[in-house]
């Protein structure tokens, strides 16, 4: 149960929509734990659970992670090693292939609504799109909702 906690303070912490997350589970890990990392896309569209292993603490992708890695419209994918799974560098690279001859459109408004991307084009930071994806700790606090107090 502590490493469910731990996941739990982590995201809450350190979450923002805009990112992608990663999270490696140990094949020695409980039943319970397993099947909460899995369960976890179910409440997050940009967490994915993927089969892979660690190499200097950073997560590697590989074959079975290919038909996810894909879908991205960004197909930014790091941290692929030919010694690890070499078919699935192949298969990235193939991919990246056919949308270089078969381009799709690619709608960067995401990128353009992000915080340090409109405060460096001069925004206020009364004035951002989305001021939920900066950090929890930094200076801004969005206003809370009013409830009305019932009298007692």
């Amino acid at each position: 149960m502590f490493k469910i906690f731990q996941v739990l303070l982590e995201l809450s912490i350190f979450y923002q929509p805009q990112n992608v997350y990663c999270i490696t589970v140990d094949q020695g890990a409980s039943k319970i734990y397993k099947k909460f990392v899995n369960n976890l896309p179910k409440c997050f569209k940009n967490i994915n659970t993927f089969v892979r292993r660690l190499t200097s603490w950073s997560c590697v992708f590989g074959v079975m992670d290919m038909p996810e890695v894909v879908k991205r419209p960004e197909l930014v994918a790091h941290k692929m090693y030919l010694d690890t799974e070499p078919a699935a560098f192949i298969c990235l690279l193939k991919e990246i292939r056919r949308r270089s001859r078969h381009p799709v459109e690619f709608d960067a408004q995401s990128y353009a609504e992000m915080p340090t991307v409109e405060l460096s084009s001069g925004k206020r930071i009364t004035e951002l799109t989305h001021p939920e994806w900066l950090m929890r700790s930094s200076f801004y606090r969005p206003p809370s909702q009013l409830v009305p107090m019932q009298n007692v």
